[in-house]
């Protein structure tokens, strides 16, 4: 017989003990001579001996429910599952995903203003300015300017200490400044002041009535991370950095004027000198 049987077994014949102990103890039933405390003695009897029976069976059913195994498992019980934390090739293979939507958006817009001279489509994720829906890369912004044959200075603007010069390309409002010797530079680009400056959209759908908080929404990706923001000139800085290792120093920055808008945008090798 198990532990709990016996327990049942115990206390139904504690039950049966109470009950035939409770008969006794009446007696016969009352008669009509019995005074009338007599009377309210017995039933204040009967009484404890019904709250007494219900503890017992409350006792009893404690025992049971001890008794039996609870199949239910508990809200702790079930594991959370943990975040899948992704491998290298994972995660180039979501940048490269990235980088792909990213460029189709930016031709597609660029297409959508096909004919608009002034509008520059500004790609930083793949490094790309698209004029007319063709897509011309940003260290290499002459490329446009000779094949559109738009109107281009050039000057040298330092030198390397092997002499290597350092040119200063002007397309209209944006600027690139780049050594003859190395295939990356830094790319600027102003707000408009007259009408044949470039306007500017790009793909996160910044322009330059954006607001610091549009670009913090804009450009915290898979691709770019917050790099800080300081002041330069009187005008605060806001800046991005590539955040997949790579072996080049790709940056972005945001220069906002005081009323929180953007006046300047550069991107390249901006620690470069």
């Amino acid at each position: 017989m198990t532990r709990f049987s016996t327990s049942i077994a115990g206390f139904t014949l504690l039950l049966w003990a109470a009950s035939f102990g409770a008969a006794l103890a009446l007696g016969p039933s009352p008669t009509p001579t019995l005074s009338a405390l007599d009377v309210q003695k017995e039933q204040l009897e009967l009484e404890k001996m019904k709250l007494e029976n219900e503890r017992l069976k409350l006792e009893v059913e404690k025992l049971r429910l001890q008794a039996t195994p609870n199949m239910a498992p508990s809200p702790q019980a079930t594991p959370t599952p943990e975040k899948k934390q992704l491998s290298d090739e994972d995660k180039k293979k979501e940048a490269d995903s990235f980088q792909r939507e990213v460029s189709k958006q930016a031709g597609d817009l660029s297409k959508a203003h096909k004919g608009e001279e002034n509008i520059l489509v500004l790609d930083f994720v793949n490094g790309e300015a698209w004029h007319n829906g063709i897509p011309y890369t940003l260290h290499e912004i002459y490329a446009m300017a000779n094949e559109e044959k738009m109107p281009m200075d050039k000057k040298v603007d330092g030198r390397l200490n092997n002499g290597v010069p350092r040119n200063l390309f002007a397309i209209h409002n944006a600027t690139l400044l780049r050594y003859e010797s190395r295939d990356r530079g830094i790319f600027e680009i102003t707000r408009p002041g007259k009408e044949s400056d470039f306007k500017i959209l790009t793909p996160e759908g910044i322009s330059f009535d954006s607001t610091i908080g549009d670009l913090r929404n804009a450009y915290q990706s898979v691709y770019f991370a917050y790099d800080g923001q300081g002041e330069r000139n009187g005008l605060k800085t806001l800046r991005y950095q590539h955040s997949r290792g790579l072996n080049f120093a790709d940056k972005l920055e945001f220069l906002l004027d005081k009323d929180g808008k953007v006046k300047s945008i550069r991107y390249g090798v901006l620690d470069e000198h």
